[in-house]
């Protein structure tokens, strides 16, 4: 009876311990949550994995002490370190996912704003100022002013102004009314004379001026024809993206049967958005206000000369004009280069103090987790992992910001190395043509 007393008692102990080890078993397998074994969940303490984190439960604003608490108390007696801190990752751990991507987005480089003379800014294409000058080569034009022939003086005119035409410019020369003569038998041949002498290009100026000193007065006055043949040149070239500027030369009105103002408006209408300005040359009251209408609906300005000065004072102005965008065209620039360092400063700050914020709460809560649980625990581990993962943030989002801050002060020096530059040459160049006149 003794023997099968203790038969039965080792066999009761042996059930037991069975028991208990199946529970151990099944709880070790378990995570605090209910879910998968944390064992096999790496530790986030490296930024990596810190990286692919979600903002954990009581994180940020949702922070609650005590729940924290009642959570941390669900953990199994006999949870590992790594798996204790893996759940205190899970409860307070902060997503520093959407400051990397800030980080990662932001664009320390400076873009140019504005139109510099002569070009567009926008890289990597350059928009360049193209130049449609319509020479009136008719019998007119043979008449004396005070300076000389109008034809010879308009042709020294024409000639300063392409010479002190900027290098990225590019120049046609356009004579009309060059052929036949001004009597009536010849105007049907006159009236075709419409002839791109000089075709649109950077100046040359041994050809252009070649093409220039060739032009005579001769014939009739068709002013339509030569807008619309300035307007073919431009399409042609496919720079419906240049600035386009057609300047007519003339003393007179048509005398083609065309119909100036027409031209001149389908020329501003079109893509390639040119504007016409006229020189009114000598002209009368009723002259003049024919060419005022042409340069009126050709979106530009009309300008009356009467003697070779007024023609080279209107020239003149066009440099001055010129010097002046240059100014305008530094001013905007430097006010756009100062906004933009404004913008990126801020960005960066409101970056650094979003990641700072979001490590202060780990700092903060982490410890506090730490302490509370290790109340009935000798965790030992949980402080070193909770440091290694506090330095890994500072390191990664301290050289981030360091890196960027960097970056976007050495490009605000050199955007602004580079704007001086360019504005330097611009107005040495005009005040090199000023001293050539």
């Amino acid at each position: 009876m003794k023997n099968l007393q203790k038969v039965w008692l080792l066999g009761f102990i042996i059930v037991l311990m069975m028991s208990g080890c199946a529970n151990a078993t099944k709880e070790a397998s378990t995570s605090p949550t209910g879910k998968s074994d944390p064992k096999n969940r790496k530790v986030a303490i490296k930024i990596e994995d810190i990286l692919k984190g979600k903002e954990g439960e009581y994180a940020g604003d949702g922070y609650d002490k005590n729940k924290v608490e009642q959570e941390l108390d669900k953990i199994p007696k006999n949870a590992s370190d790594e798996e204790v801190f893996n759940r205190i990752v899970a409860l307070v751990g902060e997503d520093f996912r959407p400051e990397k991507k800030a980080y990662d987005e932001l664009d320390p480089k400076y873009n140019r704003a504005g139109k510099k003379p002569g070009d567009d800014v926008k890289k990597p294409e350059r928009k360049p100022t193209n130049i449609a000058i319509l020479l009136d080569s008719s019998g007119s034009m043979s008449s004396q002013v005070s300076g000389g022939q109008k034809m010879t003086v308009a042709k020294e005119a024409v000639q300063e102004f392409a010479d002190k035409a900027p290098k990225e410019a590019m120049v046609s020369l356009i004579a009309y009314g060059h052929k036949g003569s001004n009597r009536q038998a010849d105007k049907k041949k006159s009236c075709k004379a419409i002839e791109t002498l000089y075709p649109l290009s950077t100046i040359n100026k041994s050809e252009f001026n070649t093409a220039l000193s060739s032009l005579k007065p001769t014939g009739w006055t068709p002013l339509a024809g030569a807008i619309r043949q300035a307007k073919d040149a431009f399409a042609s070239k496919g720079i419906d993206q240049s600035d386009n500027v057609v300047f007519v030369v003339s003393d007179g009105l048509e005398t083609c049967g065309g119909n100036p103002a027409k031209e001149a408006k389908k020329l501003a209408e079109a893509n390639i958005k040119a504007t016409v300005n006229i020189i009114g040359f000598d002209v009368n009251n009723k002259e003049q206000q024919q060419l005022k209408e042409v340069a009126e609906a050709g979106g530009g300005a009309f300008f009356k000369a009467q003697s070779k000065e007024d023609l080279q004072d209107y020239f003149n102005k066009q440099y001055d004009d010129m010097w002046q965008k240059w100014i305008d065209y530094k001013n905007n620039a430097i006010e756009n280069n100062l906004d933009q360092n404004s913008d990126k400063t801020r960005s960066l700050l409101d970056i650094h103090d979003s990641t700072i914020d979001k490590m202060a709460n780990e700092s903060d809560r982490f410890p506090d987790a730490i302490t509370y649980i290790n109340k009935n625990n000798n965790l030992n581990k949980l402080d070193y992992y909770n440091s290694k993962r506090g330095i890994a943030l500072d390191s990664f989002f301290s050289n981030r910001y360091v890196e960027l801050s960097d970056k976007k002060s050495k490009n605000y020096i050199d955007s602004s190395d580079q704007l001086d530059k360019d504005v330097k040459d611009g107005l040495d160049s005009v005040e090199e043509n000023r001293k050539d006149q």
